[in-house]
């Protein structure tokens, strides 16, 4: 089982891999789970705005 001791930021590390441990973090607080439409629904914004920044630097550095 991973180790899922909590870090100096309150970040549990829960896995290993190619980059070390990584975090998991608890979003309890703001969603009732991952399930939930209000987490599907940040995470559909959230890859939108990515998209639209990825297309702005793109535009920015000419590629």
């Amino acid at each position: 089982m991973a180790d899922k001791s909590a870090g100096a930021d309150g970040a549990k590390q829960s896995s290993q891999n190619q980059f070390g441990s990584m975090p998991e973090w608890d979003l309890s607080d703001l969603y009732p789970g991952t399930t939930s439409d209000e987490f599907k629904n940040d995470l559909s914004k959230a890859e939108k705005m990515l998209k639209l920044l990825k297309r702005g630097l793109r535009v920015a550095w000419r590629i």
